[in-house]
């Protein structure tokens, strides 16, 4: 099975940023996707929305799979020691609600 390959604009905007070799490599290993979007050193990510991540180099891309209809979403390229901390989505409490903590009661 042959999965399409979407770039998200996000992505799109980072691989510019890229040098002509860098993003000439990205790009060939985000084509492999189509073929194996779990290659051998793809990782799914922690505590995300299933993403995974594969690096090519210094470089990690971080995608998201959709069996369902065949798709690979390329969500975000960078640098590996940056692209995973800005590709994840982070739980946000709605505004105005708090995290309450149980405090020990040692001194009672």
């Amino acid at each position: 099975m042959t999965y399409r390959i979407q770039v998200a604009p996000a992505a799109v905007r980072q691989l510019r940023k890229l040098d002509a070799a860098a993003r000439r490599r990205v790009q060939a290993a985000i084509e492999l996707l189509a073929d194996h979007p779990r290659p051998s050193g793809a990782k799914k990510l922690v505590g995300g929305d299933g993403e995974w991540r594969v690096r090519t180099g210094d470089y990690r891309i971080v995608y998201e799979i959709h069996d369902d209809v065949l798709l690979v979403l390329v969500v975000a390229v960078g640098i590996a020691a940056t692209s995973t901390s800005t590709a994840s989505k982070r739980s946000v409490l709605p505004l105005g609600e708090r995290v309450h903590t149980r405090r020990s009661d040692a001194g009672s």
